[in-house]
């Protein structure tokens, strides 16, 4: 592979790590820039910093046309070192909940991100249809361009499709669907079915113009996530933090149990200390979900704080993988206090040496690990 020349040696340390047997070291996802990198280049070529803000039409196109997402990625996955298991994966990204747009919601795009606005205001009158729009289309032209230019050079992964919780807490309103477990239950129910079942035919059409992109296996994009059959989108739901377990099963767990069936090598995005608290023991009673990825949150202590750890080795105990996105500074502590087997953490690093070093960290403390559980 072009940009991941060390592929196949990867691709074994994957099969092992979803065996849980990848004693040798924990999977370490780590990137740096290359000295090929040019900020100035970049930022005047590429970059969506290069427009205007009141540029919305180039700003727009910067996120949706198709050959501008090829170029960039282009660039980036040339001047990047990718070390360990981090992999070149282009994906469409319009944020964590792109089939808003599918169902009337008009994204609006930024230089930092895309937003959806709250289109439900009445279940009475609200009528669920997906609109094959242009956002739609995009997807498709994105996704079919990545896996076409990048076949024998770098992966092409899902989209991110989005959540029935998520979805709905911008369609509707966070505050608003809330109210509605309790106010309206049957519409809600009604929605999740409709958006799981969207979800899930959305995937099945996206799956074969991506399979023969991934080595006939799967990629979760932002997590350099590679899994050796069907998957390549997370299973999550944010909005969970703002409800009870009780209703976090009632509502969400259905939702969970398909899409898990479908992913094969189903992830789950656990995202805040809250969730942790409130979820995790439900989450890992659920035989489909392979992994857990833990993502501290804005505002919360970082990966490697202590009174994670527990909670970490439960993950690994109930016999899951454990996925972890950390600072560079954090590796030593996460690989000297946790198993190898089934760990995987994605970092990045200011250069290749920084990058190098951090994999012999996990080298050092994997063997250190054999040596204290044999």
């Amino acid at each position: 592979m072009e940009f991941k020349p060390d592929w196949n040696a990867v691709r074994e340390r994957f099969e092992r790590f979803w065996n849980n047997e990848n004693e040798e070291r924990a999977l370490i996802a780590v990137t740096a820039k290359s000295d090929r990198f040019d900020e100035r280049v970049y930022h005047e070529t590429y970059s969506v910093e290069r427009f205007r803000d009141s540029d919305t039409e180039s700003i727009r196109q910067w996120w949706c046309d198709v050959e501008e997402n090829v170029r960039r990625n282009e660039y980036i996955f040339s001047t990047t070192y990718f070390g360990g298991e981090a992999l070149p994966i282009a994906f469409t990204n319009w944020g964590a909940m792109a089939m808003c747009s599918f169902y009337g919601c008009e994204p609006v795009f930024n230089k930092k991100s895309v937003w959806y606005h709250e289109v439900i205001e009445d279940w009475d009158t609200w009528e669920w249809k997906r609109r094959e729009n242009e956002y739609y289309q995009a997807t498709f032209e994105i996704t079919k361009a990545f896996a076409e230019n990048g076949k024998g050079r770098y992966f092409a992964g899902m989209p991110e499709l989005g959540s029935a919780g998520d979805l709905l807490s911008l369609m509707r309103g966070m505050d608003t669907l809330c109210l509605d477990l309790y106010d309206d239950p049957d519409a809600v129910h009604r929605a999740i079915a409709y958006l799981t079942k969207e979800f899930l035919d959305i995937q099945g059409k996206l799956e074969p113009i991506l399979m023969p992109a991934s080595q006939e296996g799967g990629v979760l994009p932002w997590m350099s996530l590679w899994m050796p059959d069907r998957g390549g989108n997370q299973l999550a739901c944010d909005f969970s933090w703002v409800i009870s377990n009780e209703m976090f099963r009632e509502f969400f767990f259905g939702e969970l149990e398909e899409e898990s069936h479908w992913n094969h090598y189903a992830t789950y995005h656990l995202d805040g200390p809250q969730c942790m608290r409130s979820h995790l023991d439900s989450l890992l009673q659920l035989p489909g979900i392979r992994a857990i990825e833990w993502t501290p949150g804005i505002g919360s202590p970082l990966a490697s704080t202590p009174e994670y750890f527990p909670r970490y080795r439960q993950i690994q105990e109930a016999g899951k993988q454990l996925v972890i996105v950390a600072q560079p500074e954090e590796i030593d502590i996460l690989t000297r206090e946790l198993s190898p087997k089934g760990l995987f953490i994605k970092t990045e690093a200011d250069s290749e040496e920084e990058a190098r070093e951090l994999l012999k960290i996990a080298e050092k403390n994997a063997a250190q690990w054999r040596r204290e559980h044999r």
